[in-house]
């Protein structure tokens, strides 16, 4: 308890319990933006397009018009709001320090004389102060390399009304004007969060370095109540009943596991625990006609790591590798020709180089020629080695990749305790 009380009255505890405010702003920006650009592929779809231009239902169009106006209401609200509480966070606990200055630097920038965000930010006052912006549903054609034709589904900002707006200034209009007629949201929304994303990854960074020492004294105290409370829990001894530490061959070959892929774009692409998220949906989502990334989704994982299939009444164990045949057989038989994952909720608890997330998912996916949809969770247990982040263990909950036809050989149900 006094080991409780030293890390809680810690510098380096207070300076990671205040950051959570700045993650749970992020949060929401970035939850925001998968909500509507889970709504914009969703329409995109050919199949879903057809029926909301259908002629003998015109509400669904109308319907969708008020949907993405909405949600694009939420994501500038959210995006600026994020701006604000970063500023107020900052000045608060940095003002007059080589942080404060590095920031406003990077501010500069990143957003001050970048004309998207400064577009985005007079959107959000003709968004809450004056109208929703006026958007239109558009199927547009595009020419393949090969010389084939896509259409290309959507939603536009009207370009030509907002223009009559008369608050549009400095690189605000500079980038309105570089519009043309109309503005595709996807294009725009694709471009912003990235460069967000990006900023915030770095303040983390920065924040971090700025409390080093402090910090690595709160993981300390952490490592010594750890030790302490097993030692309490002990039958006889500290070391009793314990398994021998590995030898330093052995702990060389756990770090190399985890710290791959080899090359330096691939270990930036998984640098945070929100990098390996991002990419677990990407590798498992594709169109028709196209394949998952099932390399990709290998590399996310420590080659030994367990997944455990937890369904409604029954829960099953396997690996990386028997997901992934399992996987290729349900492609193999053709019964599975598209599938669209959308995480919709994260809960996140990092604590330095390790984290817990719970990512709640919504997917949509084409089986037998019939669209099905259904509501998922992820439990993922991930560590940091060397400079990339990688899954220990992963629960699939009553979601789709937790229904997958099951190959004996690769996944067992674990056995009944003795006690029932």
């Amino acid at each position: 308890m006094r080991l409780w009380e030293a890390r809680d009255a810690s510098e380096g505890h207070r300076v990671l319990s205040r950051s959570l405010s700045l993650t749970n702003s992020l949060d929401v920006f970035r939850g925001n933006h998968a909500e509507l650009k889970r709504f914009l592929n969703h329409v995109a779809t050919p199949s879903v397009m057809a029926h909301m231009w259908a002629e003998a239902h015109p509400y669904r169009l109308d319907y969708a018009q008020r949907e993405a106006a909405r949600l694009l209401h939420n994501y500038v609200a959210a995006a600026f709001s994020l701006v604000d509480s970063t500023r107020r966070f900052v000045e608060k606990h940095y003002a007059g320090t080589r942080l404060l200055k590095e920031y406003e630097t990077r501010v500069k920038k990143d957003f001050a004389e970048a004309p998207l965000h400064r577009f985005l930010q007079r959107l959000r006052n003709h968004t809450l102060h004056h109208r929703l912006p006026p958007t239109k549903a558009m199927t547009k054609f595009k020419r393949r390399d090969d010389g084939g034709m896509d259409f290309d589904n959507g939603f536009w900002l009207n370009v030509e009304r907002m223009r009559g707006w008369g608050d549009w200034t400095g690189k605000a209009r500079e980038y309105l004007e570089s519009l043309g007629e109309e503005a595709k949201l996807d294009d725009i929304i694709d471009a912003y969060e990235p460069v967000v994303v990006g900023f915030h990854r770095w303040l983390s960074d920065r924040i971090r370095e700025e409390h080093a020492a402090a910090i690595e004294d709160t993981f300390e105290l952490e490592r010594r109540m750890r030790a302490a409370d097993e030692m309490s829990h002990g039958d006889g001894g500290p070391n009793r009943g314990r398994p021998e530490p590995p030898e330093d061959s052995e702990r060389e070959l756990i770090l190399d596991s985890l710290a791959g892929p080899a090359g330096r774009a691939d270990r930036d692409a998984l640098a945070t625990p929100d990098d390996v998220i991002v990419s677990l949906y990407e590798s498992l989502t594709f169109p028709h006609g196209g394949l998952p990334d099932l390399d990709r989704f290998r590399s996310l994982f420590l080659p030994n790591a367990q997944l455990v299939e937890v369904e409604h009444d029954d829960t099953y164990l396997t690996d990386v590798g028997g997901y992934i045949r399992d996987y290729h057989r349900a492609l193999n038989e053709g019964s599975i020709t598209a599938v669209s994952e959308h995480e919709t909720t994260r809960r996140s608890h990092p604590l330095g180089d390790v984290a817990h997330v719970l990512s709640f998912h919504e997917t949509r996916y084409v089986e037998d020629g019939e669209e099905k949809r259904s509501r998922g969770m992820y439990d993922l247990h991930m560590v940091k080695a060397r400079e990339r982040w990688a899954i220990t263990g992963m629960h699939l909950c009553a979601g789709y990749g937790a229904r997958l036809e099951r190959s004996p050989q690769a996944r067992t149900a674990p056995e009944p305790s003795r006690d029932g």
